[in-house]
C-alpha cells in the first residue's frame, strides 16, 4: 500500500485552471489537458519500478484480481475491470451497487489480489478495504 503525498483539491485544480489566462472553452481545454498531462508525469516518476514489478507480480499471481475504487476514481477501476478481462483474467468489481461492497469483499479468497485505486484526498471506504483486507503469506 502506498499513499502518495496530499495533493490540491480538484476543487483547487480546476479554480486555478479557470483562473489562469485566457478563459475560452480551447484554452481551457488546453489547461485542463496540460494539467493532466503533468499529473500522469508525475505518476511516471513517483512509481518505484521495484513496487511496480512487485504489484504486477501479484497481480499476476492471483486466481482473482478484485478491482475497487469510488467516486472519481471509479472509473480508473472500471477500465482496469475492462483491461484484466480482455486478457482473460478473472476479476470482480467491486461496485458498491446497493451498498453492498462488504458482502463483495468477503468474496476475496486467499489466493486473490485486492487493486485499490484512490487520489488524495482519499476515499475512506477505499481505504478501509484495503486496511481490512487479510493478506497471506504470499503477499495477496
Amino acid at each position: 500500500q502506498h499513499l502518495l503525498e496530499a495533493r490540491p483539491s480538484y476543487k483547487s485544480r480546476l479554480a486555478s485552471v479557470r483562473d489562469s489566462g485566457e478563459n475560452t472553452h480551447p484554452a481551457l481545454l488546453n489547461r485542463f489537458v496540460e494539467g493532466n498531462m503533468a499529473a500522469l508525469e508525475h505518476l511516471r516518476q513517483e512509481i518505484l519500478p521495484k513496487k511496480l514489478n512487485e504489484a504486477i507480480s501479484l497481480l499476476g499471481q492471483a486466481e482473482v484480481i478484485h478491482i475497487m475504487a469510488m467516486r472519481r476514481a471509479f472509473p480508473l477501476a472500471a477500465y482496469f475491470f475492462y483491461s484484466v478481462t480482455t486478457m482473460g483474467r478473472r476479476a470482480q468489481l467491486i461496485d458498491n451497487v446497493g451498498g453492498l461492497s462488504w458482502e463483495q469483499q468477503v468474496q476475496i479468497g486467499p489466493n486473490d489480489c485486492l487493486f485499490v485505486a484512490s487520489f488524495s484526498n482519499y476515499t475512506p471506504e477505499v481505504i478501509h478495504a484495503a486496511e481490512k483486507t487479510p493478506s497471506t503469506e504470499s503477499g495477496f
